[in-house]
């Protein structure tokens, strides 16, 4: 056996099913008819919607993620000082905040690091989304301080984006 490999006779009885992700308009029809307590506002929904990537699962995560809310102050905070980006890496490494929080942040931002190099064709952005994702996903493998990663990589990120 191979690490990181499937058996062959499990690898034989896969079946792949590509699927495609639902337009913006599928998740909005889809999701607004749900019993959602209390219910969303059309413009938070349609917010999240678009980063959700094409899944009603996603985009109502994101509604009630204190991830995706961290995510949300640093993206409008278009020239963020060091208090501001410590304030919101305290609300991802606090207590009660779990691994998932941290990992819809990061996902988020790297997303948006994509984003902004694909759109620019900025390679500072591309080189941060590289490094970022080796190590957010290190500090979350190895459960380090959630916390200073997060400070560090919006700090990176930031830097990146000014260059764009």
């Amino acid at each position: 056996l191979q690490p990181g490999r499937f058996v062959p006779i499990l690898k034989w009885r896969c079946l792949c099913v590509g699927l495609s992700a639902l337009s913006n308009a599928d998740i909005l029809s889809i999701s607004k008819p749900l019993p959602l307590d209390p219910q969303p506002e059309h413009e938070a929904l349609a917010t999240e919607i678009s980063k959700s990537q094409g899944s009603v699962c996603s985009a109502l995560a994101l509604l009630h993620s204190s991830g995706a809310k961290a995510f949300n102050k640093f993206a409008s905070n278009q020239k963020p000082r060091l208090s501001a980006l410590t304030a919101i890496a305290n609300e991802l490494g606090g207590k009660g905040q779990g691994p998932d929080e941290f990992r819809i942040f990061s996902d988020l931002l790297l997303g948006h690091l994509a984003q902004q190099a694909k759109e620019n064709g900025s390679l500072k952005a591309a080189s941060v989304y590289e490094t970022l994702t080796q190590s957010l996903r290190i500090t979350e493998g190895f459960n380090l301080d959630r916390k200073q990663a997060a400070l560090e990589a919006m700090r990176l990120a930031t830097d990146a984006l000014k260059a764009t």
